[in-house]
């Protein structure tokens, strides 16, 4: 597991310095919802697409190709995420943002379309399907 402490630099700066950038999926294995949005929107400024899990169990179930890494946070203990994810050979990057300022500066300089989110949704049948939302849809939900 490798320890990340962002700290002046954006959170895109922190994955870019690291080559976390262009097509692929980046998993978030993070409850808190503001931690994960934060981290969600500088990965896909960064061209990656993300996903997120509730458990080390969703993440064993996870049919991706090209996973680049899981993100968790220091404070979040999920049960057998180290295991799970030194099975299947994916990076897992513990990512503390305590006592961070708000987000400052834009991301890296770039020539890749910024990724999506792929949202898993069990809707009625009980079944865990995957939707893609691309970039786009986020034009249709105005910030507040």
């Amino acid at each position: 597991m490798v320890h990340l402490q962002s700290t002046s630099l954006s959170r895109a700066h922190i994955f870019h310095r690291r080559g976390y950038v262009g097509p692929g999926y980046a998993v978030l294995a993070i409850h808190n919802l503001m931690d994960f949005w934060i981290l969600s929107l500088a990965l896909r400024s960064l061209g990656l697409t993300t996903v997120s899990v509730g458990s080390a169990a969703m993440l064993e179930r996870l049919e991706l190709p090209d996973v680049r890494c899981v993100i968790a946070r220091p404070a979040e203990s999920w049960p057998n995420l180290v295991r799970v994810c030194a099975a299947r050979g994916l990076t897992l990057l513990s990512v503390s943002l305590e006592g961070e300022p708000a987000p400052g500066g834009g991301a890296p300089e770039a020539s890749h379309e910024p990724g999506g989110h792929i949202l898993l949704t069990s809707g009625t049948t009980g079944t865990y399907k995957m939707v893609l939302m691309s970039p786009a849809i986020d034009s249709v939900f105005p910030a507040p």
